[in-house]
């Protein structure tokens, strides 16, 4: 069967892999847009993004709501460029 993407939606990890696969997307005529993280030289039709910094405050704010006293947690993620802000504003939160 000859099945195709009505659409494709990508939050790029690796800049220049993320690149390449919307290009190819694209040359096939699949509108692609990227989110949470770019690649602004893709040629992607949109791009939804995130404040990286208030997300990692509210973040936070919500690791204290769920545990006041803690004094310990652990974020598990990868460790691109938005994922290094948010961590770093919930470090700035909690100390």
């Amino acid at each position: 069967a000859n099945q195709t993407l009505d659409g494709l939606a990508i939050s790029v990890i690796d800049i220049a892999e993320g690149t390449r696969l919307i290009k190819k997307a694209l040359k096939m005529n699949i509108p692609t847009i990227t989110f949470d993280s770019d690649a602004p030289d893709s040629g992607r039709l949109a791009y939804v993004g995130t404040n990286n910094k208030v997300f990692g405050f509210e973040l936070a704010m919500s690791l204290l709501q769920l545990k006041p006293e803690g004094k310990h947690y652990a974020i598990l993620g990868d460790t691109s460029a938005n994922i290094e802000v948010r961590i770093e504003a919930v470090r700035e939160t909690l100390t």
